[in-house]
């Protein structure tokens, strides 16, 4: 699942993680690490969601996931303008401070304000939690200090009914 690009005159080499829109997932320069992606894996990616009940796909609802950094418009907002509202279930990583712009494009781009949403607290750890609600909500859902990745698409929904356990314990109310 990851290419690895190499050019050897200039001593670089990409990996790129083509299932993830061709994310950078490590570059060396000269032997010096210059970038690294925070998961090892796509799997353990698409695990974060899944620990709070969230699949990023599932067959009838999203055959397609899209992920995105959301600390900077300039950067998230030509990939969300151009998806079309529903195509795909989207994952914001770092966009906790901007998901009112995030969520204002979205609901501007067509999506319905229904859309299911959540917000994902502290995903891998003991004292995780999770905000549950619709697009509409995610600028007013409640704060917490800790890092977040926000999760929109029908596969949201299915979170109370897959009720996925996680060991630690993953709490399903807002805090």
């Amino acid at each position: 699942e990851i290419v690895v690009l190499e050019d050897t005159k200039s001593q670089t080499v990409v990996s790129l993680l083509p299932a993830v829109g061709n994310v950078a997932f490590s570059m060396t320069v000269k032997g010096q690490d210059i970038l690294r992606w925070p998961y090892a894996s796509v799997e353990e990616f698409k695990a974060r969601p899944a620990l709070s009940g969230i699949p990023v796909t599932h067959r009838g609802l999203a055959s397609a996931f899209l992920v995105v950094s959301g600390h900077a418009e300039e950067a998230y907002g030509p990939v969300l303008r151009s998806l079309s509202p529903g195509s795909a279930t989207l994952v914001i990583l770092m966009g906790i401070a901007t998901r009112a712009s995030t969520s204002g494009l979205l609901l501007a781009r067509g999506w319905p304000a229904d859309t299911p949403a959540a917000i994902l607290f502290s995903v891998s750890l003991p004292d995780a939690s999770a905000w549950r609600g619709t697009l509409a909500g995610v600028a007013s859902a409640p704060r917490s200090g800790a890092p977040g990745i926000i999760v929109v698409g029908s596969t949201v929904a299915l979170a109370d009914r897959l009720h996925t356990a996680h060991a630690g314990g993953q709490r399903a109310a807002a805090r």
